[in-house]
């Protein structure tokens, strides 16, 4: 009997997945994500005030007194000079004097204030609303944004940190990390993108799946791994792929982002938004200074103010930043009171973040913490109210339910509710 294929090498289900990898490395196309199994109904864009959310993680916690909310003229100010911004009564921290510059076009809130001074805990709340549960993975906004997603790029990017999981709401809206944007994307961008063999080999795979193919392997996940090729196919040959590539920046602009990772980030991050992607969060770590405070303050604070500023400016320029959402802000922030090794430890009861574009007031300042910045003094945010107000910008309802691992109801991103001044509702 002639081989019902012979012009197609055979290939086994280890030689179909290692080759399906290769062919989609980065691995945003599996089997797995076959079953999408919630969406999250978003409201009408008419309804809400964001399309897309850019998120600012400022990983391990970044001092409020060294960025947002200073204490010059006290002593737990550790002698950091205060500069004005363009708000009236608003100063910054000396090392972000491009934010202050652009103080008018965010809001600045000066009374987050939470409850758990652990970093995996607190940033459960922070992402889901929800404290962290044995044995259960709670999805939050990123995972819920991209769960109505339509389109071939992924609709949950994180670039430098982990994210977090989607638990139930399926693997189509498990983030897509990408640890260093500057290199590239794997089988994408950089040395190891697509060549033309590489797309022939997909080709080859798909016609694999027709006919004796599927009667020959008998496989009940075929279909599973035809729809992996399937959307393999529309990756390769989709333009909006060109997001990922930061070559097609000038230099000039690369440069104004900074050329570390986290300006590149930031860069990529606006490129990937401009491409239909919903929720992008972007990590700045490395601010759990429990020794010699001060030094990294200031390094990472330079850091911040260029990636942050020029991101901002170009989504002002093209006139995205009206449906962007830019949140930027840490699980917690740091003690007023340094410890006997020049360094600042966990402070979950007042810090401080912003709020840009996506319906926020420019030059808004909502809150203020009590002269030694040990505590809230007026108008109280919690970490549950603050990703409610995100959320509500962002058309999500604010009374979704998810079922648990444990077939418990859950609600999605929690019971807080939406602060008025950081985004008015309907505004927009």
């Amino acid at each position: 009997m002639d081989d019902p294929m012979p012009a197609t090498p055979s290939l086994s289900r280890r030689g179909f997945l290692t080759t399906a990898a290769g062919a989609v490395a980065w691995g945003l196309v599996r089997p797995a994500m076959a079953a999408r199994r919630v969406v999250v109904p978003r409201a009408e864009p008419a309804a809400r005030t964001a399309d897309a959310c850019i998120f600012v993680l400022l990983r391990g916690g970044a001092s409020q007194l060294e960025t947002f909310d200073p204490r010059p003229d006290h002593p737990h100010g550790a002698g950091v000079r205060a500069i004005e911004t363009q708000v009236s009564g608003l100063r910054f921290a000396v090392f972000l004097p491009e934010l202050a510059v652009r103080a008018r076009a965010f809001t600045t809130i000066r009374s987050l204030t939470g409850t758990e001074a652990n970093h995996e805990r607190a940033l459960s709340i922070l992402r889901t609303g929800h404290t962290m549960r044995a044995g259960q993975v709670i999805p939050g906004l990123g995972a819920a944004l991209a769960s109505a997603h339509v389109g071939d790029l992924p609709g949950h990017v994180v670039l430098g940190g982990a994210g977090q999981p989607a638990g139930p709401l399926g693997a189509a809206c498990e983030p897509f990390r990408i640890h260093d944007p500057r290199r590239g994307v794997p089988g994408i961008v950089g040395p190891r993108a697509f060549t033309a063999d590489r797309r022939e080999r997909v080709e080859a795979l798909r016609a694999l799946f027709d006919g004796a193919f599927a009667a020959r392997t008998g496989d009940p996940q075929l279909a599973a791994r035809k729809e992996v090729l399937e959307r393999a196919h529309a990756l390769l040959a989709s333009p909006a792929l060109d997001a990922f590539d930061l070559t097609r920046e000038s230099a000039s602009t690369r440069e104004r982002y900074g050329n570390g990772r986290f300006g590149q980030s930031c860069l990529l991050a606006r490129r990937l938004v401009e491409a239909g992607v919903p929720y992008v969060e972007v990590e700045l770590g490395s601010f759990d200074a429990h020794r010699n405070h001060l030094q990294r303050a200031r390094d990472l604070g330079g850091i911040l103010d260029r990636g942050l500023s020029a991101l901002l400016d170009d989504l002002a320029a093209s006139g995205r930043l009206a449906r962007t959402l830019v949140v930027v802000c840490g699980e917690f922030g740091r003690s007023p009171r340094m410890n006997v090794h020049a360094g600042r430890d966990h402070h979950p009861a007042l810090f401080a973040g912003l709020v840009a574009g996506g319906g926020a007031p420019g030059g808004g300042v909502v809150g203020a913490g009590t002269p030694d910045g040990m505590a809230v003094a007026e108008r109280p945010v919690t970490v549950p109210d603050f990703l409610r107000t995100v959320g509500r910008a962002l058309g999500l309802p604010d009374d979704f339910e998810i079922e648990t691992s444990r077939g418990r109801p859950l609600v999605l991103l929690g019971d807080g509710q939406a602060i008025d001044e950081i985004v008015p509702p309907g505004a927009g």
